[in-house]
């Protein structure tokens, strides 16, 4: 796009320049018109001068990185139930008796029984993901759900914050 911008500009600059070279010219020869006594002489007139356009070389220019405003949904948005949520990445086993994977799509309630499916919006951007509860926790007041960081970095949460949460 830029470059054919460029060209446009190039060719009306060009343009221009010769409408006013050919004003210029006529101005001229009106300022100096032929004589009409009756001497017989060679009578000097101006023709215009072909111009030749030569294109400037313009170094490219970087845009500017456009970023989309992030969506912030409001309370009404959520299909489930809005609450604050945590991730968490460390624990040898869950409270379910399974192996704990940080990388996993896993969540801890303090309510829910073992293997709920939960889905997770996040309402700043809207991805969402699917977890199943497999822990008891969070035990920090405030926050209802904790993610596993796996699940936390699918949905684009980067600490505590406010998430959409809905049983499948």
């Amino acid at each position: 796009m830029k470059p054919l911008l460029l060209a446009l500009s190039l060719v009306a600059a060009s343009a221009a320049a010769q409408a006013r070279d050919l004003d210029r010219s006529s101005q001229v020869a009106q300022a100096n018109p032929a004589p009409t006594s009756g001497a017989a002489g060679p009578v000097a007139t101006l023709e215009p001068v072909p111009t030749i356009v030569v294109p400037t070389i313009v170094a490219p220019v970087p845009l500017p990185r456009l970023r989309a405003a992030p969506r912030v949904a409001t309370p009404g948005d959520c299909a489930g139930q809005r609450v604050i949520s945590a991730w968490y990445h460390d624990g040898k086993r869950t409270a379910s008796g399974a192996r704990f994977d940080p990388n996993g799509l896993t969540a801890a309630h303090r309510t829910f029984a073992f293997g709920t499916r939960l889905t997770v919006v996040n309402p700043r951007n809207g991805r969402s993901v699917t977890v199943t509860v497999n822990d008891r926790g969070p035990f920090v007041r405030g926050v209802s759900l904790d993610l596993s960081r796996g699940a936390a970095i699918a949905i684009g949460m980067r600490g505590t914050g406010a998430v959409c949460m809905a049983r499948l």
